[in-house]
């Protein structure tokens, strides 16, 4: 028996609706558009997105970030095929959602290049929000809104344009050490110093003691 049938399900391959979610991987930019009161300009605010592809092609996983002015808004979520439902389906989370990520699930239409789906965000208390989300991509432009679903009719709370980012990522290299301007020491090697020819070491040794004979003679001398 195959060792692998032993470790349950068989490992999944990326398939055609896997490369749906193969644009949305890359750098883009953003500029924001929060709609928070009802006949009110919207805040607008800049940010950038980056998506990854993760699980060897499985899914995407992406993380956003923008400058509110008065703070910095922080985001991150991921989406994945899910064969059992024939359906896509995700988590999204948030520095403004106080209990925890959002699941949501939706469909793409292919003609349209667009993805739909349906997220209900935990808000604490027991509350729960339910958003639909519209997320359209073309080439290196993309289009991302939020609608709230409310007894009243659906209401636009979130527009995002996306630009494609293509601008080169700096290369990151490690410092080169410093060279040192102190001069080293001319120095003969000791192995060089300690290094002498039999001949010579002889004749020192041999001065050396007729020296001492002469200082001895000259003592004698003097007595």
């Amino acid at each position: 028996m195959d060792e692998s049938q032993n470790m349950g399900p068989p490992m999944q391959k990326p398939g055609p609706a896997h490369a749906v979610l193969t644009p949305m991987v890359g750098r883009w930019k953003a500029q924001t558009k929060v709609y928070g009161i009802p006949n009110a300009p919207p805040f607008e605010s800049q940010g950038a997105e980056v998506n990854y592809s993760i699980m060897g092609g499985l899914g995407v996983a992406f993380e956003y970030e923008a400058d509110m002015g008065f703070d910095k808004f922080h985001g991150f979520g991921m989406i994945t095929w899910n064969a059992a439902e024939s359906c896509y389906q995700g988590y999204w989370c948030d520095c403004m959602m106080p209990a925890g990520p959002g699941p949501f699930k939706g469909h793409y239409d292919a003609a349209a290049h667009t993805m739909t789906s349906v997220m209900e965000a935990p808000m604490g208390d027991g509350q729960i929000i339910r958003q639909r989300m519209v997320d359209t991509i073309d080439g290196d432009q993309r289009t991302f809104e939020i609608y709230r679903l409310t007894p009243e009719g659906d209401q636009l709370s979130l527009h995002i344009d996306y630009t494609r980012d293509r601008t080169p990522e700096p290369v990151v290299t490690a410092p080169a050490a410093p060279r040192s301007t102190k001069a080293k020491p001319r120095t003969k090697p000791v192995a060089k110093q300690a290094k002498k020819k039999p001949a010579a070491r002889a004749k020192a040794k041999t001065k050396a003691k007729a020296k001492k004979k002469s200082a001895k003679k000259q003592a004698k001398r003097r007595r």
